[in-house]
């Protein structure tokens, strides 16, 4: 194949190339914007089921927390 005819065949298919959607996603900064929309609220909900469900970690009451690890400002 000539260079003039890739020139022209690269050309041909760059005119048809597909263009990306630009889409843009704006994520809540604090845990009250998360919060606030139903869409992450379900999110976080589902994230925190399938951590408990596969054992990932369990919940600890945080007073057992603070006496084992001797967190600042804990007072009796």
């Amino acid at each position: 194949m000539a260079k003039a005819e890739y020139r022209i065949l690269t050309a041909a298919i760059s005119i048809f190339k597909p263009r990306a959607l630009a889409v843009e996603t704006v994520e809540p900064s604090t845990i009250e914007e998360a919060m606030s929309t139903s869409e992450w609220r379900a999110t976080a909900q589902a994230e925190y089921d399938a951590l408990i469900h596969n054992s990932t970690w369990e919940q600890v009451p945080y007073h057992l927390i603070a006496r084992s690890s001797g967190a600042s400002g804990y007072s009796k």
